[in-house]
């Protein structure tokens, strides 16, 4: 329920904004996998560009996800994960989320 406020909030944001100014909305996916790691194929058909094979270990994952996040939000959104937030254990993230960027 509550996802489903918060997307008819952005969409009435977007709309009151979108008279005066241009809004750019963004629908962001990338899924980040140790290239140590084999993929199977099912998941390579659906995800043919949204791959990315890195080095996963804890601080280089984070600093992996930031900068795209940066890039892709235009250096609007600098930090969506801090120090700490991956696991070493860990072998794969999924960052996936809308944003409407003015």
């Amino acid at each position: 329920m509550v996802d489903l406020l918060k997307k008819i909030c952005m969409y009435g944001l977007l709309l009151q904004d979108s008279r005066s100014q241009q809004v750019d909305l963004k629908l962001l996916t990338r899924l980040y996998v140790d290239n140590k790691e084999e993929v199977r194929p099912c998941v390579e058909d659906i995800f043919t560009k949204e791959i990315e094979k890195i080095d996963f270990n804890p601080e280089n994952t984070t600093d992996v996800i930031n900068a795209w996040v940066e890039e892709s939000t235009h250096g609007k959104i600098k930090q969506v994960l801090e120090p700490g937030s991956i696991r070493p254990q860990s072998k794969i993230a999924m960052v996936n989320w809308q944003c409407a960027l003015m």
